[in-house]
């Protein structure tokens, strides 16, 4: 959202892809929200849905704040600015998180200016009789590096499904709280040293 030549207030989606076309579109929306406002959105010819803000008002949020302190600015700001006129709009507004047909799920960590690592599936996890060692149905194993993921695992049971990502030597990361695995890091002090699994799995954004 930004001004044209003469000032007046103009939006355009701008598709990811090499040498994109901007492509106009109609809002209903403060005017005071054209001063250079960059939204990360997905969208179809009748919905653009919200996921993330990068720039609000010439203002670099994205790596000022952490991506759930985003959220929650969009939730409180979206709603004051933005009106669902349809006789004088393009396409509808909505949150990402009201899709109904998903295609996977992404992690944050709580660091500003870090994106999101996407993950489409889910796989089933074996564990076996050496202690740590885990066997991924795609292939390979779990990469266990710290002990509390080693202590979350084990609270799992010795069969069941977990969301990873693969590393190039073959091993996965399992994705469990924050993506802090996905940076390949130990667990750094301000993540929870004792993970709670089903609490970390609701942290995952729709998208």
């Amino acid at each position: 959202m930004t001004r044209d030549e003469t000032g007046s207030p103009i939006s355009f989606l701008v598709p990811r892809r090499e040498n994109p076309i901007p492509i106009q579109v109609s809002l209903v929306w403060d005017f005071r929200c054209f001063e250079d406002t960059i939204l990360r959105v997905e969208y179809t010819p009748q919905v653009i849905y919200i996921a993330d803000v990068f720039i609000w008002n010439s203002v670099n949020l994205f790596y000022r704040h952490n991506f759930q302190w985003r959220q929650d600015f969009l939730k409180k700001v979206i709603p004051l600015t933005y009106q669902n006129v349809p006789e004088f709009q393009s396409r509808e507004v909505k949150f990402r998180e009201d899709v109904q047909e998903i295609r996977g799920y992404e992690y944050y960590s709580d660091r500003s200016g870090d994106i999101g690592a996407f993950v489409d599936d889910l796989y089933e996890i074996k564990r076996t009789d050496i202690p740590d060692v885990y066997k991924v149905s795609a292939g390979g194993y779990l990469r266990v590096r710290t002990i509390s993921l080693s202590r979350a695992l084990r609270k799992l049971g010795d069969t069941f499904n977990l969301q990873c990502t693969p590393n190039e030597d073959g091993t996965w990361n399992p994705i469990l709280s924050y993506n802090e695995y996905k940076w390949r890091n130990a667990v750094p002090e301000h993540i929870p040293k004792e993970l709670n699994v089903e609490e970390a799995m609701a942290l995952a954004v729709r998208c």
